[in-house]
């Protein structure tokens, strides 16, 4: 990997680094100004936008959506095409795009590539010469092309990054009045970040202990577990998918100290974020601790389906599997393939360990 192709990785802890990449971009290509943007195909979301060169006036009319109005449209995935492939000289300085965002600009001369990251994000990259300059050619498209791949993965990235900082605000806004524990760790167990609830269960769980800085657990089979757990889950940061939940449970045979821990990957936490340090959230549910939960905190937390936590919320007021198919209209053997489903993303193995753990001694609130 050359060092232009390194900014772009480096980008994802400093976004500063972006604005280096397109400075040597624009002088490898001899261009006057650069942009990389991602948003949603239709324009609405935009995830991220890096421009850089060009008229201070001409680059914010741009970045106010403007963008979708350019002539680079339905291009093929990760292949450049210059302007006057597209589009005729004569319609081009007649457009209207032309006439609102180039003509004063002293640009002329157009390359793009489009990025499909998937269904819905598209990356548009831009970038544009002086007339005087003439037009991009053959080689500048094929230099181009050498970054596409790169840029679809950072693009890729930088959108599961921004997910999962949604989910972590998520967690931090409902987990504490819910008394559930979320530490975030790296793959040796050293803390990173943890909330007050997640102290008060180690404090009183006596298979739980932090020590110089790393979360401990006493029995080696339920720590096994874990690092089981762990090691699945971070195969998928390497296939940047971050919204796989793996859970594991533990009941002693007192079963005064039984909890839940729940593993996702992320990218760190505004303290440590690297893609070189994977982090993880664990989350701690403590089964001798009374809570209140909705329909909605269930789906989020376990990552259930809408279906899956209305079954949960039914199991849970005491009606059985039978009983729960008939209200919701669905078969027995389906109903039963959603259980089992639950089961696994919830870390449980029978159905009064599923009614312990969603009403932890309280109501759920629908």
């Amino acid at each position: 990997m050359n060092q232009t192709a390194e900014l772009l990785y480096e980008g994802l802890i400093d976004d500063t680094k972006w604005n280096l990449f397109i400075d040597e971009l624009n002088h490898e290509l001899g261009a006057d100004c650069g942009c990389i943007i991602s948003s949603s195909r239709d324009g609405m979301q935009p995830e991220l936008a890096v421009m850089r060169g060009g008229c201070e006036k001409n680059i914010s009319q741009y970045a106010s959506k403007l963008y979708l109005m350019d002539p680079f449209v339905n291009l093929k995935n990760l292949t450049p095409y210059s302007i006057d492939e597209l589009i005729s000289e004569k319609l081009w300085e007649q457009s209207d795009f032309y006439q609102l965002v180039v003509a004063d600009s002293g640009l002329h001369h157009f390359l793009g590539m489009d990025i499909a990251i998937d269904e819905q994000i598209i990356t548009r990259i831009r970038f544009g010469r002086a007339r005087a300059r003439g037009r991009f050619k053959t080689q500048d498209k094929e230099l181009l092309a050498s970054f596409g791949t790169h840029i679809k993965r950072v693009a890729s990235i930088h959108r599961k990054m921004g997910d999962n900082e949604a989910e972590t605000l998520f967690y931090r806004n409902h987990l504490e009045k819910l008394a559930i524990g979320c530490l975030s760790v790296d793959s040796n167990m050293n803390i990173d970040d943890i909330n007050e609830s997640a102290l008060n269960i180690i404090n009183r769980n006596r298979l739980l202990n932090i020590k110089n800085n790393k979360f401990l657990i006493a029995d080696a089979t339920f720590s096994n577990s874990l690092s089981k757990s762990i090691a699945e889950v971070s195969k998928n940061l390497l296939n940047c998918n971050t919204s796989l939940k793996n859970a594991v449970s533990y009941s002693p045979p007192c079963n005064s100290d039984k909890v839940t821990i729940t593993v996702q990957a992320k990218y760190g936490t505004h303290t440590q974020r690297s893609f070189n340090r994977p982090m993880y959230l664990l989350s701690i549910y403590d089964h001798n601790k009374p809570a209140t939960i909705s329909t909605e905190a269930l789906r989020n937390l376990y990552s259930l389906t809408k279906q899956e936590s209305i079954m949960c919320m039914h199991l849970a007021n005491d009606l059985s599997i039978d009983e729960t198919a008939e209200i919701l209209g669905i078969k027995r053997n389906t109903a039963k393939a959603h259980l089992r489903a639950i089961f696994i993303k919830m870390g449980v193995s029978r159905q009064s360990q599923l009614v312990s753990l969603v009403l932890k001694n309280g109501p759920i609130n629908d």
